[in-house]
């Protein structure tokens, strides 16, 4: 959906237009979660992905996409003219993106201290917590951290986007980091199965363990999908492009696309897999 309002705006010139309607839509859910609320609606009998819509944080696409379209307007003397301060700042946030990320780990809470501990939300993994009204009885997680991490992440990218001769840039364009990038997604999707089975079978594992569990499980798991299911359903997506060059999202590059510049190769081959 955002993409094609992305397209219509650019053709309508509205694109200032849409790009402050996504950050105010952003800015309204994320007052509402402040509230308490963990979804639009808030009422037992509505379904759940209802009441808990918020908690899926679906206004970071539509702030990430009115980033794309305001970067898009500024000109690069401004940048340029600014780096002194706009590197600082976005070295700043960028260490605080990185902090306020732990801040529901029960480390904090256990070996740092309670002052730095917010618990995500109530009753986790119980649909029953959620649906009875606004969840405010204390500062949760959910409600302030959503917000407060998407604006320093925000902040960090820009800076990123930038000024490419960075230190930040130049960290994350390493190969093993660029390649846990392109496998970032289906890490999010099933990093939850190893999560569940260590609750299971292993309820009483130290935080030591079954983080190492959790993260070579989720690779592990991860690995042959991206191999196997998408990076040829990404390659076929090249064949239906109308433009003569294309992004691939295999390897972040910009190509011919297949069959529009004699290119007979087949566009669902997908490229080396490792870093």
């Amino acid at each position: 959906m955002v993409p094609l309002l992305v397209v219509f705006a650019m053709k309508r010139n509205l694109v200032k237009t849409l790009a402050a309607t996504l950050a105010a839509i952003w800015l309204g859910i994320n007052v509402h979660r402040l509230l308490g609320y963990t979804g639009p609606l808030m009422d037992p009998t509505a379904p759940a992905f209802v009441r808990l819509m918020w908690m899926a944080r679906p206004e970071a696409l539509l702030v990430g996409s009115a980033l794309a379209l305001v970067n898009a307007h500024i000109p690069e003397s401004f940048t340029d003219r600014h780096r002194k301060v706009l590197l600082p700042v976005g070295a700043t946030a960028l260490v605080a993106w990185l902090l306020s990320m732990q801040t529901s780990h029960t480390l904090i809470r256990d070996h740092i201290s309670t002052w730095f501990y917010w618990p995500l939300a109530p009753g986790i993994g119980s649909l029953d917590s959620y649906g009875n009204g606004p969840v405010d009885d204390r500062w949760y997680y959910f409600r302030f951290n959503h917000f407060l991490s998407q604006a320093l992440f925000l902040v960090a990218i820009f800076a990123i986007l930038r000024y490419r001769d960075w230190w930040a840039p130049r960290l994350f364009s390493v190969k093993p980091l660029t390649f846990l990038g392109r496998l970032s997604y289906t890490l999010y999707i099933w990093h939850s199965v190893p999560i569940v089975l260590v609750k299971l079978v292993a309820p009483d594992l130290n935080w030591v363990a079954t983080t190492a569990f959790v993260g070579v499980a989720s690779v592990a798991l991860a690995l042959p999908i991206y191999r196997f299911v998408e990076l040829p359903v990404l390659g076929m997506k090249l064949r239906f492009s109308a433009e003569k060059e294309t992004l691939d999202l295999r390897t972040g590059k910009v190509i011919a696309t297949p069959g529009q510049d004699g290119d007979n190769t087949s566009a669902g081959a997908p490229p080396p897999s490792g870093p």
